[in-house]
């Protein structure tokens, strides 16, 4: 009994092989150092693979997630990127004049308009690809 039709059962071996497993990636950067890493803009170049730690009290400890601060106590704002080795999911929670947010997946500490063509990429790409494949 076959419970996937030939194509599709032959794309899902191929994409297996085709594309290997990735590692967490997320944008590095500070506003005070980088004038393209703004609340609304960061640049590809600061995207970095996330890899364990390896020094202090949390050594070898792997990255959970991406993360983004806003740092609005200081003028101009600061924004801070970089990987995220502890705590939780958070949507803009605030701390001392300070927004984070912390997300668990690749890339996800982009700026709001990389995430809306993520979206668009989905929706008008990927999602008439998967209805073709029926």
């Amino acid at each position: 009994m076959h419970f996937l039709p030939f194509r599709l059962k032959n794309f899902l071996i191929l994409a297996l092989f085709a594309f290997p497993i990735l590692a967490l990636e997320c944008y590095h950067c500070d506003s005070l150092n980088d004038g393209d890493c703004q609340e609304d803009q960061v640049r590809h170049e600061h995207l970095k693979e996330c890899n364990p730690l390896t020094f202090g009290p949390y050594y070898e400890r792997v990255p959970i997630g991406c993360r983004k601060m806003i740092d609005k106590g200081l003028s101009p704002y600061r924004i801070t990127r970089t990987c995220s080795y502890m705590g939780r999911r958070v949507h803009g929670r605030r701390a001392n004049n300070k927004l984070v947010y912390q997300c668990a997946e690749s890339r996800c500490n982009s700026s709001k308009s990389q995430q809306n063509l993520l979206f668009i990429f989905i929706f008008f790409i990927l999602f008439p690809f998967l209805n073709f494949l029926k």
